[in-house]
């Protein structure tokens, strides 16, 4: 744990030495977590209670205080990693997770949610598909309703939007930030291409929010706002052309998982 949170912090500070400490952080977390699902029950419980409320207090502050200094503890990789972490726990099968770990999928989804809310801005949108993916982690383990079509449709909005980029200004500030599923901050300005990319792997996890709802009896209302932003989408004349096609693809598979249920 201590290696865990030595790699952590060392990721926090920098993206370029965050891209290179993440596969070492993926790693140890992976490690972590087959120990924690194997480990004592109440023993799993009692640490990763008093982790889960540290990041809780975190979040609360920032939501509260709305100070940059707060807000900037929530969204940055130090935060990210930890939540992560902890929704992998909830993730694995074994002993400690199913037992005890479950008791903490509400709390631990109340602060990805809250820690969504604060990243609003265009520019934190890597951060904001990063919490929805651990939330899908969650609510895959659990078999419990997590709603994450809010973020996402926000997300897929600014994607389709005619944006400051395409000039080779805008491509020269974005080329270091190409591979943005590795990134918490892509900043505000982005040329079509990345645009295009954020866009497609919002809607992948659109897909998987489909699929953990797709043998629900809620299925067709659960797909009806999804499936009404996608077609909207699909007609709309600035969304780039493969974004546009993507998601009217999107749109019918939602479209036949209403039909089927």
């Amino acid at each position: 744990a201590a290696f865990a949170r030595d790699v952590a912090g060392r990721a926090g500070a920098q993206p370029a030495k965050a891209r290179k400490a993440a596969p070492s952080v993926a790693f140890v977390g992976s490690c972590l977590a087959e120990l924690y699902a194997d480990a004592d029950a109440d023993a799993a419980y009692r640490t990763a209670f008093l982790y889960v409320r540290q990041l809780a207090l975190k979040v609360r502050s920032a939501l509260a205080t709305r100070k940059d200094e707060d807000v900037a503890a929530v969204l940055s990789w130090k935060f990210l990693h930890a939540a992560r972490f902890w929704a992998a726990c909830l993730a694995r099968g074994g002993n400690a997770a199913p037992a005890r770990l479950g008791d903490l999928a509400f709390p631990l989804c109340q602060v990805l949610f809250g820690a969504v809310d604060l990243a609003r801005a265009p520019r934190h949108a890597p951060f904001r598909l990063h919490c929805v993916k651990a939330l899908h982690g969650v609510a895959a383990a659990t078999e419990v309703y997590v709603p994450t079509t809010r973020p996402l449709l926000a997300t897929l909005d600014e994607c389709a939007r005619r944006g400051k980029g395409g000039s080779d200004e805008a491509a020269d500030d974005g080329a270091d930030y190409e591979a943005f599923a590795h990134h918490v901050d892509c900043g505000e300005r982005r040329d079509a291409r990345l645009r295009d990319a954020l866009g497609k792997e919002t809607l992948e996890l659109l897909g998987d929010y489909l699929e953990l709802g797709r043998f629900s009896p809620a299925c067709p209302e659960l797909a009806l706002v999804p499936l009404l932003a996608l077609k909207k989408l699909g007609k709309e004349k600035h969304c780039p052309p493969t974004l546009r096609a993507a998601a009217q693809a999107s749109a019918a598979a939602f479209e036949g998982a209403a039909d089927d249920a």
